[in-house]
């Protein structure tokens, strides 16, 4: 692969076959989803505006997240709206936990860290 091909993606695995190259879409797709998932995320925000993005589209998920690569390690930094009633150091663990163990498991990277910014709190 050439350089322009390779600007937007992170190698992933490499064996004796080849590489497995994986592209930034990938990466807020599966940090995207997981966030979702946890119980007390009402929605994801855009980073710059803290509005709440409804479509769950890789383009709306980007503007809610920065990731920062390192080798092969990743620090995340998120944007959340919370669902009223929920303890938000609760909702973030488990959102941190979410986002590391889907990492991990479906990408095969390290997650240093999950920053979050909690933008509002809406009522569910």
């Amino acid at each position: 692969m050439d350089n322009e091909t390779l600007k937007n993606l992170h190698r992933i695995c490499e064996n004796e076959l080849g590489a497995v190259f994986a592209a930034d879409d990938v990466f807020t797709t599966v940090v995207g989803m997981a966030a979702s998932e946890v119980e007390g995320v009402f929605a994801l925000a855009d980073l710059s505006t803290g509005e709440a993005q409804a479509k769950l589209g890789v383009k709306a998920m980007s503007r809610c997240m920065d990731f920062d690569f390192d080798d092969n390690t990743i620090s995340v930094t998120l944007s959340l709206i919370i669902s009223f009633g929920y303890n938000l150091p609760e909702v973030c663990g488990k959102v941190q936990s979410k986002v590391i163990g889907a990492v991990t498991d479906i990408i095969g990277y390290e997650a240093k860290s999950v920053n979050i910014g909690i933008a509002d709190i809406k009522l569910k």
